[in-house]
């Protein structure tokens, strides 16, 4: 963790590298999938991501990319629940976390 954070540290978009892993706090990804859906499976898809607080951010004919955030095991049931409709591509980023209030 100490020679990720130093090199992130160096890196000029980067404030502020802080190892929180040992202290109480929230964390969440963040993914973008691209999922193969005509009409018929959109409606099926648009149903499973109800569970998963998905925002639509793009629909065509027969695809759509869907964003949502979670904890890691949330993504992956996810991505698990859209395998069989045939994922496209997806985008995903690491955990980004903050403390949680000492109150």
């Amino acid at each position: 963790v100490r020679l990720v954070a130093a090199k992130l540290d160096r890196l000029i978009e980067v404030v502020k590298v802080e190892d929180i892993s040992d202290l109480d706090h929230v964390y969440r990804e963040m993914v973008l999938i691209k999922v193969s859906a005509d009409n018929e499976k959109r409606g099926e898809i648009l149903q499973l991501s109800n569970i998963f607080n998905v925002k639509t951010v793009d629909v065509g004919s027969d695809q759509m990319t869907i964003e949502t955030t979670g904890e890691s095991n949330e993504i992956e049931s996810l991505l698990e629940l859209l395998e069989p409709y045939g994922i496209i591509e997806v985008m995903r980023t690491g955990r980004v976390a903050v403390l949680k209030s000492k109150e």
